[in-house]
């Protein structure tokens, strides 16, 4: 393994970077939906000349309210419950392709 990458992701409802600001004055950039590792490094500037109050800057993403995601409580049983629908699958396929060597 070369190199490896963790950490949060956050996902919007339009699938595009956004800039918010958050409570008690504080800036952030996010939104990069997991695809974009050079672009979040990049959008990481924004939000610091948005704090220091640059008023020429324009930032190159929207700045929008920050909200939860709809039905983001229910996030993790929904994940769960996907993940567990794909093993069944998974093991509903290989089952098949065992089925199906056994018969030659």
């Amino acid at each position: 393994m070369q190199s490896v990458a963790s950490g949060w992701v956050a996902m919007t409802t339009d699938q595009l970077p956004q800039i918010g600001r958050l409570v008690g004055g504080a800036w952030a950039g996010y939104g990069c939906c997991g695809g974009s590792l050079a672009g979040a490094t990049r959008m990481g500037r924004e939000p610091s000349r948005l704090a220091a109050e640059d008023a020429a800057h324009q930032p190159y993403v929207p700045v929008r309210d920050v909200r939860p995601l709809p039905f983001h409580r229910f996030g993790k049983n929904v994940v769960a419950t996907r993940v567990n629908w794909y093993r069944l699958a998974d093991k509903r396929a290989l089952c098949s392709l065992k089925h199906q060597e056994q018969e030659k």
